[in-house]
This record gives C-alpha cells, sequence and structure tokens, in this order.
C-alpha cells in the first residue's frame, strides 16, 4: 500500500467491488483519519525548542500544533518543567505581576501563541514536546503515514463507518470493527515502546 488511491482501491476491493460508493469511501477515509489522530500515534509526536527574548511573553506555537506534551526551560544549566495554565489564569497573574520579570515558570495558550509568566528578563532554552497534526492526504497520489503504515487501521475503520452508517450491513460493521481495534491495540503499544513505556497526557488548546 502507499497512496490515497491504493487505500482507496482496496476498499473497493474488500466491499465487493463496488462502483457506486467512491465519494462515501472517500469520506470514510477522512473520518477515520480525523478519529485516530486524536490517539495520539507516536507519529503525532514532535519536539522543538526556541530561546526567549528578553522583555517577550509571546510566542508563536509549532507549525500544525495540537497540544504540548512537555514544556521545559532551561536556567543556569538546570532544566524545569513550566506549568501549564488557562489564559484566565495568566491575564490574572499578568496583571498582578505586570512588574515581575524573571524566569518562566509556567506558561498559557491563546490564539496560536504561547504566553510565559514570568516575562523572561533574560535568554532562556525552551524545550517543547507536542503532538502535531498529521494531515490526510488531499489528492489521490498523496501517500503518508495514513496510507502507508496505518493504512490497515485506517482501511478496517472506514468499512466500519462505510458498514453501520452507508451499507447498513451491521454484522460487517462489527467484524470491520474488530480488526480495527486490533490493528489499533498493536500501533498503541508501539507508541508506548517508542516513548520508553511512558504514559503521556498532552495539555491541549
Amino acid at each position: 500500500m502507499g497512496t490515497l488511491a491504493d487505500l482507496k482501491a482496496r476498499i473497493k476491493d474488500e466491499l465487493g467491488g463496488r462502483t457506486d460508493l467512491d465519494s462515501q469511501i472517500a469520506y470514510a477515509i477522512d473520518d477515520a483519519i480525523k478519529l485516530h489522530l486524536q490517539q495520539h500515534l507516536w507519529p503525532t509526536e514532535a519536539s522543538t525548542s526556541f530561546d526567549t527574548v528578553p522583555g517577550t511573553a509571546y510566542y508563536v506555537v509549532p507549525t500544525r500544533f495540537r497540544g504540548f506534551v512537555r514544556v521545559t526551560v532551561t536556567d543556569d544549566g538546570d532544566k524545569w518543567p513550566l506549568e501549564p495554565i488557562s489564559y484566565e489564569q495568566y491575564r490574572d497573574m499578568d496583571g498582578d505581576d505586570a512588574d515581575d520579570d524573571g524566569t518562566p515558570s509556567c506558561y498559557a495558550l491563546f490564539g496560536g501563541y504561547m504566553y510565559l509568566h514570568p516575562v523572561p528578563d533574560e535568554v532562556y532554552p525552551i524545550n517543547c514536546d507536542y503532538y502535531r497534526d498529521f494531515a490526510a492526504p488531499v489528492t489521490d497520489d498523496e501517500e503518508n503515514y495514513w496510507t502507508v503504515e496505518a493504512e490497515p487501521l485506517i482501511r478496517n475503520t472506514a468499512k466500519k463507518i462505510l458498514y453501520s452508517e452507508v451499507i447498513l450491513d451491521f454484522e460487517k460493521a462489527a467484524f470491520a470493527e474488530r480488526n480495527a481495534n486490533d490493528w489499533l491495540r498493536r500501533f498503541q503499544r508501539e507508541s508506548r515502546d517508542y516513548q520508553g513505556g511512558g504514559s503521556l497526557r498532552p495539555t491541549l488548546w
């Protein structure tokens, strides 16, 4: 398996070669990818780092950002985790301590920006581990994680959607769902192994 077209063709073949479901197959694939994007499988994990600018409180979040797993600041060689807080909490703290610059200890997310508090008083390295969007392919000749490595998961989930919502064959829908769950458990094990056995909870915005 490789491209989006290959994935569509295999689903069509496994549905008995039906030629009247092309648009429904495309929608089901898109829905399946959206569903499993929420599972935070390892290809959606990423890391980035940046240096703060003295006197600057806010910074653009990474491209295709979905949620932070861990954010740390390094001060005099020591690395500390930053505490996630709500934007409302940040606004209250910013108003109370408007002149209180120093080493950041927490952050809030709003409008595509990360807001640090206290406002950095010097250059601090910030490291971010986060979940990113792994977008669905748009054109038939595209391929990515969803149509290659995770192809069995997406294919069976899409078939479950088609059988339960379009074809209305609930026995086959249950069979496809069992297959999809088997593949999901496999990929979740791979993700845990990739993380070294850890279990991380993202901070979404």
